[in-house]
């Protein structure tokens, strides 16, 4: 349960500042100090577990 919160907190904070950066995934990655790459994976993570 609470890693499944984890996922959901994290996942909806990635879509506000996708949201807020205009879908610009290099400038989001940016401001979550993330990789790119690692951002990409998350994503498609999330939509993998969405199916």
């Amino acid at each position: 349960m609470r890693r499944r919160c984890t996922w959901l907190l994290e996942k909806r904070y990635i879509e506000r500042v996708l949201k807020a950066v205009g879908d610009n995934k290099t400038r989001a990655a940016k401001l979550l100090g993330l990789d790119r790459r690692t951002l990409y994976r998350k994503l498609e993570r999330y939509d993998k577990r969405q199916s």
